[in-house]
């Protein structure tokens, strides 16, 4: 939580034209409540200020249910996508 603050506070203090990319990352299934509620209230909280424009990904690590080697794969392959 503390980390998706310090991501919201630093795209409110740069507000470029451009297209900002963000990667969100949860650690937990999107199936929890509070996964997909922290979701919700971070997607509400960056459209609800005109001056940003974003493009945002989301993943889900859910190591408890995802192998190791898919997700690792996965996230490679987003990450190779947004640094283009």
């Amino acid at each position: 939580m503390k980390h998706m603050l310090a991501m919201v506070l630093a795209l409110m203090t740069s507000r470029a034209a451009a297209t900002t990319p963000i990667l969100v990352v949860h650690s937990y299934s999107q199936h929890y409540s509070w996964t997909r509620s922290q979701d919700e209230g971070f997607m509400e909280t960056l459209a609800k200020d005109p001056g940003l424009n974003v493009s945002a990904t989301t993943e889900y690590l859910d190591t408890k249910r995802r192998r190791y080697d898919e997700w690792l794969r996965q996230g490679n392959r987003e990450t190779r996508r947004i640094e283009k």
